[in-house]
């Protein structure tokens, strides 16, 4: 794999018997194959949302458009109310990537592993040719912004999988699996989760639901990435990796009006072949979400694609 490395968002590598070479040959999509297994990870009843669901079809030619299948969940805050895109993948569970660095971060603050969003990390001079802005010393925030994944490796090694077995369950986040992996089960390992997981979690963090101390969260929404347009500002995190036989963007986060009012969730869904940054699941995961924000009335207009 091959990421620009001026790109705002660097791209997470899949990790696994592969390492970061990209599939060359073009592979059918096996539903069937992929959803094998899949019992085991049926969203908990907590996971769900008592709000009404509305769906919202008329918004599936975003996706097409953009050459990527996926789903959408909007979620409204103060009433649970939830607005879908192609509700027959909307439950279905995907690795998290790196949105689950917002989690990750909550996680790393609660144990005491990161102390506040100064903690510096010093670079191991391992070159690592993905994203050239890898290759230095990260604090908290540059490591977010910059999607820097051997931070939150280094963050998850200091956690210990016994902690994110707790904080998963307490979270109720996804199937509340951290193995697979010991580093980055959000990538290789057997941690997964849906798009209404996805919107659920962040809605349910953000209305004081998961007893997470406001100085942490307020961490977090600094260091997420950020765009601002006519007093209404989105923080979101995108992510991307390979599940099966198709690629999987991300990108989850919430609006603000001087207060928070809706979390959302987006993914992509592409097949393997070619280069990653040729592929349509590369730039769909950014550009998707805000076109659909938009489409829905919580943008005054498209944003720029978000990181």
């Amino acid at each position: 794999m091959h990421p620009d490395p001026g790109s705002p968002d660097p791209i997470e590598p899949a990790l696994g018997p592969r390492g970061y070479t990209p599939l060359v040959s073009r592979r059918i999509f096996n539903r069937r194959r992929f959803l094998a297994g899949s019992a085991a990870l049926l969203l908990s009843p907590a996971s769900q949302t008592a709000g009404r669901t509305t769906q919202a079809s008329s918004a599936e030619a975003i996706f097409k458009a953009a050459g990527v299948t996926g789903a959408f969940c909007l979620q409204e805050l103060a009433t649970g109310e939830q607005t879908v895109v192609f509700p027959r993948h909307v439950d279905l569970p995907f690795r998290p990537a790196s949105t689950f660095k917002i989690p990750n971060t909550l996680i790393g603050l609660a144990t005491g592993v990161i102390p506040n969003a100064e903690l510096e990390l010093p670079w191991d001079g391992r070159r690592r040719p993905f994203v050239e802005a890898w290759n230095r010393d990260h604090d908290l925030e540059s490591a977010m912004k910059n999607s820097v994944l051997w931070y939150f490796e280094e963050i998850a090694r200091r956690v210990g999988l016994a902690a994110y077995r707790e904080y998963l369950t307490r979270f109720d986040y996804g199937n509340r699996d951290p193995s697979g992996h010991p580093t980055s089960f959000w990538l290789a390992g057997n941690l997964r989760i849906s798009v209404r997981q996805q919107a659920s979690f962040l809605a349910r963090l953000l209305n004081g639901a998961l007893d997470v101390p406001q100085r942490h969260l307020e961490v977090v929404r600094q260091i997420l990435p950020s765009a601002v347009q006519r007093g209404t500002t989105v923080r979101a995190k995108t992510g991307l990796c390979e599940q099966g036989d198709r690629r999987v963007g991300w990108q989850v986060g919430w609006i603000e009006r001087h207060r928070p009012t809706h979390s959302f969730a987006a993914v992509v869904l592409g097949d393997t072949a070619g280069a990653w940054r040729e592929s349509p699941t590369f730039a769909a995961r950014r550009q998707v979400a805000p076109q659909l924000l938009h489409h829905f009335g919580q943008l005054p207009a498209e944003l720029p694609a978000l990181r």
